[in-house]
C-alpha cells in the first residue's frame, strides 16, 4: 500500500497514514510529515490500540 510519488517536499509533507482501529474500522489519518507517515506504516501501533498498515504521499493529494 505504500505510495510515493515524485514531487518536491512540499509534497511528502502531504502524507496520511492509513489507520485500522481495534472495533475494525479503517481510515486515512490527518496530514502527516513524510518522515513520520514513512517511519509508521508498517503495523505501528498507536495508544488506542489503532494500527497503522499503508501510506500514501502525493497521490493523498492528487
Amino acid at each position: 500500500m505504500k505510495t510515493v510519488m515524485g514531487g518536491s517536499q512540499a509534497d511528502y509533507d502531504k502524507c496520511r497514514l492509513f489507520v485500522r482501529r481495534p472495533d475494525g474500522i479503517s481510515y486515512w489519518s490527518v496530514y502527516v510529515s513524510y518522515a513520520q507517515a514513512s517511519s509508521q506504516w508498517n503495523n505501528f501501533e498507536y495508544n488506542d490500540g489503532s494500527v497503522a498498515t499503508g501510506y500514501c504521499c502525493k497521490s493523498c493529494v492528487d
